[in-house]
């Protein structure tokens, strides 16, 4: 693994300062040369491999400095500057293998572990070290991009682990839930899922990894592969038409038309016009790739009844396709967005309400209902919007409390949050938590820390609650990571956005929606979102 991660950062030459250009110093090695790499590669390389390792496959999350694991990193670090000495200068034994790290050697190494059909030596050691990670060949299809990826994400030392530990969860889930009988397409539909999402690397996905790492990759291949990442999606497909290896399906979402192939045309063989697919989908130049597992209903989408509901059902579940910021529905959810968000600030006068317990969150909100209905004045209309349902109904608008969770209204120090651009959230802790940033100089207590860490590294928690604090508490907020990360070296403009990608990253992907659903009752189309009546 360090040593894989090695060969990573003098491909990437150790882009940036202090370091660039050291990598190719690699070739002209003397006692000053060997210090600095050696210093170098413990820092940038060895340190963050094993904390991302240990991280990712035991949960723990070391503080720098470190009594055991700093030390360990340095002696690495001090091993490999007197290996270089000893064996990597000119005339010592392991030279020409740093002057053509392509060549067989005698076979001094019996396997590489380089890709089958690597090329030649170049005669520039530095792109031949770029050549023994994953290539990206022009003539490479969907299938061959899909088969490298895996193979990237299960096999790169800063990604093995991360994916090893993902579908080892994915596989926990799916047991509960009993969703599977083959374990191994269960493996690979979570191995599928892991390339798609977030990564502990600062909130990057394994394809913006691999962008990174192959600066080589032709722009054609690369615009694919930068598709994938922005437009990929989940859906359910009524196939309406087969030509193999495609089929002509609308998304049941919205009725829009998707071409769909296969990187195994032999998974299609079976599939009969009028099936219902759920498959993730990928765009592949003007059309698209199944990826993953694809779970076939048979004859489903010539029940107009079962679909009718499953279309209902889809338009408040998951979002998972990017939404079209001039659809009408969008427009209309985002205006009613913010007619509720100047509605709450004339009410309660802040964006943030925190109250002692779940009772007076629910009588709050309550409060706030009444008054969006008995209070504000429908613009245009002249009357509020419990007057004009009286007009067109004939009776007074029915009394409904607004639907807390029973967690939520047994919970003490809970809150309501309304941020203009991400709409209503409620939280639990949310007092002690803006505590933590607001307290000015006061030191950090325990219970502070333990709320930030819990708000970090809980899925629940939406990121731009830390966005907030570090906006309107800058210099406390780095106090603050310092703090609960264990690591003095934090600074708020260069490691902030990288951290909150480590644990928030997922969530940042996802597309902006209103927090409102507008839904058309003639054509049962929605903008999904939070529901909010």
């Amino acid at each position: 693994m360090l040593a894989r991660g090695f060969e990573i950062l003098v491909a990437q030459d150790w882009a940036g300062q202090p370091c660039e250009g050291l990598g190719r110093k690699l070739w002209q090695l003397d006692e000053p040369t060997v210090v600095q790499i050696s210093e170098n590669t413990a820092y940038r390389c060895f340190e963050p491999l094993l904390r991302k390792y240990m991280e990712d496959s035991r949960g723990i999350y070391y503080g720098w400095p470190h009594p055991d694991l700093t030390p360990l990193v340095w002696n690495l670090g001090a091993m490999l500057g007197g290996f270089l000495l000893v064996r990597g200068i000119r005339g010592a034994d392991l030279y020409r293998c740093l002057e053509d790290p392509l060549a067989d050697h005698g076979r001094y190494f019996p396997d590489t572990g380089r890709p089958a059909g690597l090329p030649e030596a170049s005669g520039d050691p530095f792109r031949d070290v770029q050549q023994l990670g994953l290539m990206i060949d022009d003539s490479d299809d969907g299938g061959d991009l899909k088969h490298k990826l895996v193979h990237f994400v299960r096999n790169d030392p800063w990604l093995f682990a991360e994916c090893a530990a993902f579908v080892e969860g994915e596989l926990e889930r799916a047991a509960q839930w009993r969703q599977w009988v083959d374990s191994g397409l269960a493996v690979d539909e979570a191995t599928d899922t892991f390339i798609f999402r977030a990564t502990h690397l600062a909130g990057k996905t394994p394809i913006q990894v691999l962008l990174e790492r192959r600066r080589d990759i032709s722009d054609r291949q690369r615009e694919r592969l930068l598709r994938w990442d922005r437009e990929i999606f989940c859906g359910m497909f009524v196939v309406d038409g087969i030509d193999l290896p495609f089929l002509q399906t609308r998304d049941l979402r919205d009725d829009q038309s998707f071409t769909l192939e296969a990187t195994k045309p032999g998974g299609l063989a079976n599939v009969r016009v009028g099936d219902l697919l759920f498959s993730r989908v990928a765009p592949w130049d003007d059309h698209w790739l199944l990826s993953g597992i694809q779970h076939r209903f048979e004859g489903a989408g010539k029940k107009p009844e079962f679909l009718a509901k499953l279309r209902h059902q889809a338009g408040y579940g998951p979002l998972y396709r990017r939404l079209d910021p001039d659809d009408p529905h969008m427009q209309q959810a985002f205006a009613m967005q913010e007619a509720h968000y100047q509605a709450w600030m004339d009410l309660f006068g802040g964006e943030e309400l925190v109250l002692p317990d779940g009772l007076a969150l629910g009588a709050a909100m309550n409060r706030f209902y009444r008054y969006w209905n008995d209070e504000v004045i429908v613009p245009d209309r002249g009357l509020t919007r419990s007057e004009l349902y009286r007009r067109e109904h004939g009776h007074a608008r029915p009394d409904i409390q607004f639907p807390l969770p029973d967690h939520l209204l047994k919970a003490t120090d809970t809150a309501a949050v309304f941020d203009r651009r991400h709409g209503l959230a409620f939280y639990v802790g949310y007092g002690l938590f803006r505590s933590a940033f607001a307290d000015g100089e006061a030191p950090l207590t325990a219970e502070q820390a333990e709320r930030v860490w819990d708000y970090l590294t809980a899925e629940s928690v939406d990121f731009w609650l830390f966005q907030r604090m570090r906006d309107r508490y800058p210099a406390r907020t780095e106090e603050v990571f310092k703090h609960i990360l264990k690591d003095q070296r934090f600074q708020l403009d260069r490691d902030f956005d990288a951290i909150l990608g480590k644990f928030k990253g997922q969530a940042m992907r996802q597309p902006l929606r209103p927090m409102i659903t507008v839904v058309d009752v003639k054509t049962e189309k929605t903008t999904p979102g939070r529901v909010l009546t």
